[in-house]
């Protein structure tokens, strides 16, 4: 991307992603990298994580904020986001920890603006600090017409798919697992409440890194947002991240996987999805 040059001088920029989450962290460092580029101040705040080193490859000074998290509590993070723990990782007071030591962490820097990629602690901090506060981050299914994989258990294989979509859309709006304390400390701060869990990933802004267009093949209502505060901005590549985070001899063994893919005869079609790839996805693309 070639840089562009405006006049003024551009505020100092903090992100807060999960560093322990490469999605959230390229993400963060992607959109921080493009901000220098342009000749903006970027710092980042960090509860700890294995990809901190990625914000230093870019230049960017890391801020360390109590509480560091233990790799016990990051894995139980990680359970609650596979639906696979159900007791909610932030108490009041873990969350009162968060928040005081954001806010001075915020205060400190002097940043003019905090980019959470879903530390859903700032949703409480930035505010509480009157700092604006954007939010990126791929957007929630507020209704499926799809059963999605990853709410696929044991049991409810059984369960015919119309019945599951049912409950689901019943349960989905109005699930409040993680609230609870966020409100308690949100009333402590005098902060807006959350309605919702989904309402902890959304900021004064909220970007969401999603394909409009595919949004419908899991939703009845579209792509239509429900705020003039959100936007699709589409995805955020992380090719330039990886080829430093991926072995050169595994990207060379991939690349002749693919080398060898392409000279078969016929047409060729290379298809790539994380986690949440569907193929439904695959379907609507090839159409």
């Amino acid at each position: 991307m070639s840089k562009r040059s405006y006049s003024g001088r551009k505020p100092l920029i903090g992100f807060f992603p999960l560093f322990y989450n490469l999605a959230e962290t390229g993400r963060a460092i992607l959109v921080a990298k493009r901000y220098m580029e342009y000749g903006g101040e970027a710092v980042f705040f960090s509860h700890g994580g294995r990809y901190e080193y990625m914000a230093e490859e870019i230049g960017c000074k890391i801020v360390r904020v109590q509480p560091i998290y233990s790799e016990e509590f990051i894995e139980h993070l990680w359970k609650c986001s596979r639906l696979e723990e159900l007791n909610p990782p932030f108490s009041k007071k873990i969350l009162v920890e968060h928040v005081e030591n954001e806010i001075q962490a915020y205060q400190e820097t002097g940043v003019k603006m905090v980019v959470s990629t879903n530390n859903f602690p700032s949703t409480i901090s930035a505010r509480a600090a009157g700092i604006p506060l954007v939010s990126i981050t791929p957007r929630f299914i507020p209704h499926f017409t799809k059963y999605p994989d990853y709410a696929e258990f044991f049991p409810t294989q059984f369960i015919p798919e119309k019945i599951k979509l049912l409950v689901l859309n019943w349960i989905f709006p109005r699930v409040k697992t993680w609230i609870h304390p966020f409100n308690q400390v949100a009333k402590k701060y005098n902060t807006p409440r959350f309605k919702n869990s989904y309402d902890l990933a959304k900021g004064d802004y909220t970007l969401y890194t999603d394909f409009k267009e595919f949004i419908e093949v899991y939703e009845k209502t579209s792509y239509s947002l429900e705020s003039d505060n959100e936007y699709y901005i589409g995805p955020i590549p992380l090719d330039e991240l990886f080829i430093k985070t991926i072995p050169e001899k595994e990207t060379r063994e991939i690349e002749k996987k693919i080398e060898k893919h392409l000279q078969k005869p016929g047409r060729k079609i290379l298809l790539t999805m994380g986690s949440s790839g569907d193929k439904k996805l695959f379907l609507k693309i090839l159409q």
